[in-house]
């Protein structure tokens, strides 16, 4: 099992490539963002 950023598969994308994978799982997240109550300043 390999666990990587969509950036780091991005960057060595050769690497990845040059193997026969079996299965590939993708997820694709998003950003967090700091929840605010409305009505507060930031």
């Amino acid at each position: 099992m390999v666990v990587v950023s969509y950036g780091l598969l991005l960057q060595d994308a050769s690497a990845f490539g040059d193997r026969q994978w079996h299965s590939v799982v993708l997820d694709e997240a998003r950003p967090s963002r700091t929840h605010r109550p409305s009505g507060r300043e930031p």
